[in-house]
């Protein structure tokens, strides 16, 4: 039953998510149409959603999407039970901020910058509450390509670490039914950017009680990291071209490599040979930043993961830049399940932090870039009344 625009009548996908979302240039390729799909009769085809079942016009696919009707306002509303106050305009609701990182130097040692993404998730398991957790990890038959990845334990975290840079292959939030449904893990959680946990929340408080009681209820923490863009995979190309290589040469690809470089890290290709190949971090973002972006990318302003748990992300200097060598996290804390989950980590012994103002989580260049610097661009599209995403709470900067 489609409620978005007040009809009762049943829609499906050619009627609404195509038409309204896919067609406009308003899809985010989160998957989220094609995890929840009762009939499992959508994929993500070359990052475009398309029909390959029957559809049956239950209209679940549109009310999960995040691509045009998001209204922030309303949802924060019923996350936090409150609007957010002056200080928390620019990076949305939230209980506290911190500089952390992992107590365990393996982990921190393996992650892009402080490793308090996996340890809060090593905790969640270590604690049972938590039976899964839906992540990023690497396609084992395509060293280039991400895709969605369920952790069931800690070594499958282990495998996951790191920020993959791309969009995900068929779209991270592909396979939610497939977890809680087909596979009937109970208690998940899902990391992603600020789109992946639009589409979560959307999906927990729909009026649907498919998509709220047999997907959202199942998912226990909405983990969030901070997002300026998320890059088509022919980003990695231009970069593995760049090094001088070839895709079918290579072993495996990391975008933040730190194992010989200090935080932030490199871009490093490994060969089947043996060859390691590595490109500056400034220049691998010249590369990717403003060619290879997803055009959607530029119509949020939603940097900090507003409507997350925890969100988190790298530790900046008083210039915005990677505080270089630093290996932590700026982490904002949100909600009182976050809350939560982070204190346990820290009296546990898994997480280490230091407490910091909000001041410095938006002096980050990835927030000046997205909240701040995509507002000239929705406001032409604006202007030219060009299809925009509704987010009920704009602008916030």
């Amino acid at each position: 039953m489609n409620r978005a625009s007040g009809s009762l009548t049943r829609k499906g996908f050619m009627d609404l998510l195509n038409d309204e979302v896919i067609r406009k240039g308003l899809c985010t390729v989160c998957g989220a149409c094609a995890g929840v799909c009762p009939r499992g009769a959508l994929r993500i085809n070359d990052l475009i959603p398309e029909l390959t079942g029957e559809c049956d016009g239950c209209g679940t696919c549109y009310e999960s999407c995040p691509g045009k009707n998001i209204h922030l306002d309303r949802l924060e509303a019923r996350i936090f039970g409150r609007s957010r106050q002056a200080h928390e305009k620019r990076i949305g609701i939230h209980a506290g901020c911190f500089a952390a990182h992992s107590a365990e130097s393996f982990i921190r040692k393996n992650a892009t910058s402080g490793g308090v993404i996996t340890a809060l998730l090593a905790y969640a398991f270590d604690r049972g509450l938590i039976d899964g957790a839906l992540i990023t990890g690497m396609d084992p038959l395509n060293p280039l390509s991400p895709v969605p990845m369920l952790a069931a334990g800690r070594k499958d975290l282990i495998a996951g670490q790191k920020s993959k840079y791309m969009l995900v292959s068929g779209g991270l939030l592909s396979i939610l039914k497939e977890i809680v449904v087909d596979k009937g893990f109970k208690n998940i959680a899902v990391v992603g950017s600020a789109c992946h946990i639009h589409a979560i929340r959307k999906i927990q408080h729909s009026d649907s009680k498919f998509l709220r009681v047999s997907i959202g209820a199942k998912i226990k923490y909405a983990i969030g990291l901070f997002c300026a863009f998320n890059f088509f995979p022919e980003g990695t190309h231009a970069i593995i071209q760049a090094l001088g290589l070839k895709p079918e040469e290579l072993e495996s690809i990391d975008w933040r490599d730190t194992s010989e470089t200090p935080f932030p890290g490199k871009f490093c290709a490994r060969t089947k040979s043996g060859e390691k190949r590595c490109m500056d971090l400034l220049q691998e973002y010249i590369i990717l930043g403003g060619i290879f972006d997803h055009p959607r990318c530029r119509l949020c302003y939603d940097w900090a993961n507003e409507l997350a748990d925890i969100s988190s992300g790298d530790e900046v200097d008083e210039m915005g830049f990677h505080r270089q060598g630093s290996k932590r996290s700026h982490t904002v804390v949100r909600t009182a399940a976050g809350r939560t989950l982070f204190e346990g980590a820290a009296s546990g012994g898994y997480l280490e932090s230091e407490k910091i103002s909000e001041d410095h989580i938006s002096r980050n260049l990835g927030f000046v870039i997205k909240k701040i610097g995509n507002i000239p661009r929705i406001e032409e599209r604006r202007k030219l009344g060009l299809p925009l995403p509704e987010y009920g709470n704009y602008p916030f900067y």
